[in-house]
């Protein structure tokens, strides 16, 4: 990235607090376009639902970029293994078989 940017790039990771502190660090810095928040649904959606008192607001506070990926979320409750399509034999055989799935969207 620092090639490309013709500058160097310094990645702070900021954990903790499904993604609330990283969240309120970069919605209080410059908006200089030098800071990013590369964030899941977590800090943009849940974060801001489930505190009290939400350290940012997820529309407002951020202006987003660009599209990173897109993810599927699946719900099952308990199932064996040969319940899932296919009679998979493994759990490495039924994740691998998710992303397939995914990535074909």
């Amino acid at each position: 990235m620092s090639s490309t940017l013709g500058q160097p790039v310094i990645v702070e990771n900021r954990t903790g607090a499904d993604g609330a502190i990283a969240g309120e660090f970069v919605s209080k810095a410059e908006p200089d376009g030098h800071t990013f928040f590369l964030a899941s649904n977590t800090p943009m959606m849940q974060v801001p639902l489930l505190k009290k008192n939400p350290p940012y607001d997820p529309v407002k506070s951020f202006t987003p970029v660009s599209l990173v990926g897109r993810y599927i979320y699946e719900w099952s409750e308990k199932l064996s293994l040969n319940e899932f399509p296919g009679n998979k034999s493994s759990p490495c055989e039924i994740f691998y078989d998710l992303i397939e799935k995914s990535l074909s969207f």
